[in-house]
């Protein structure tokens, strides 16, 4: 097993700064953060948050998604470091200690799927790959006492925040998942549209919720899987698109406090027009799940995870992340 150094690429003030565009008379939250140069002594910093990147797409690559998923995290440091440092947000609650560093990989990766183009199966070991990575990551930020926030990539790295968080804590965990589909399918090879499949299948997963679930994209196979299972419960879609805003975020509120604490994991393939690798022509509006984030209890959190989300030249992206970061921490 790889040591955390020899994957991950910390940052430092210098990192930070080269996306920070200064103005006159104000502070941008990227020159208020503190950084790390290890995950062994976090129980030494006060804040509250530690905030990491996934750059990678090859867990979407081999669940026949669209890639771009890999170039997102540069997008959101580019919105979320410049953020006003102000009376409702202070960079000192957060951490920023990098990115794991997925070259390698990704390389790997494309270099598989060129020569083995009809065998997506082959880039399982990849994906397993970063799903030791990232639980090593998250059970160190956990055991710390701390928040991991987590953004980019596919949603196959949900499996390693829930193994690292499960890890922990010693205990299967509960996870709310904002998101069109369940990522319930089948446990033939690890790709992005099973991490929960074998989160459950390997017990560190207890109490599972998906809210938003389109109906149309859903396999029924899966519908029955979650008939038989008093794990899962889904709040559809269309019962959404039904509601008033108050009504939506009463619902989701409701829903979430019934868990306790749990993970929260935001695919961006929720927001309607959200560029991601499965795009989705409906779904929430970005004020409406902006609202929703702002309602839930951070208290309760134990984590934070946006995926899916490309960088786009037509949507502001990494903007609308960052702002959905700033809903849940103000």
């Amino acid at each position: 097993m790889k040591q955390i150094k020899q994957f991950f690429d910390f940052f430092d003030s210098t990192h930070a700064y080269q996306y920070v565009k200064k103005r006159e008379g104000e502070i941008k939250l990227g020159e208020k953060l503190s950084f790390i140069h290890s995950f062994d002594k976090l129980d030494q910093y006060d804040a509250e948050y530690v905030l990491i990147g996934v750059p990678e797409d090859i867990g979407i690559l081999a669940n026949h998604g669209q890639p771009g998923a890999a170039d997102f995290w540069d997008d959101f440091l580019s919105a979320f470091l410049n953020l006003q440092e102000n009376r409702f947000l202070s960079g000192s609650g957060i951490l920023i200690a990098g990115n794991i560093n997925t070259d390698d990989l990704v390389k790997q990766a494309q270099k598989s799927i060129q020569n083995y183009k009809h065998q997506l199966g082959r880039l399982s070991v990849f994906v397993e790959t970063l799903d030791e990575y990232l639980s090593q990551i998250v059970k160190k930020i956990k055991q710390a006492g701390k928040t991991p926030i987590v953004i980019g990539g596919g949603h196959n790295n949900a499996f390693g925040m829930i193994k690292g968080t499960s890890l922990a804590q010693k205990k299967p965990i509960n996870v709310f998942n904002i998101d069109a589909h369940t990522d319930l399918r089948y446990l033939d090879y690890r790709h992005s549209g099973n991490g929960f499949s074998y989160a459950l299948d390997q017990k560190l997963l207890d109490q599972y919720l998906i809210f938003g679930l389109d109906k149309a994209y859903t396999p029924e196979y899966i519908f029955e899987f979650i008939d038989h299972n008093k794990q899962v419960k889904c709040v559809y879609a269309d019962e959404i698109y039904q509601k008033t805003n108050p009504e939506i975020v009463y619902k989701a509120k409701y829903e979430s406090e019934k868990l306790g604490e749990f993970g929260l994991e935001i695919d961006m393939d929720s927001v309607q027009h959200q560029p991601a690798s499965a795009l989705n022509p409906l779904g929430m509006s970005p004020q409406q799940l902006y609202t929703i984030l702002s309602a839930l209890r951070n208290d309760k959190i134990l984590y934070m995870h946006f995926c899916e989300a490309v960088k786009s030249d037509t949507f502001a992206s990494g903007k609308l992340v960052a702002n959905l970061v700033f809903s849940i921490l103000q």
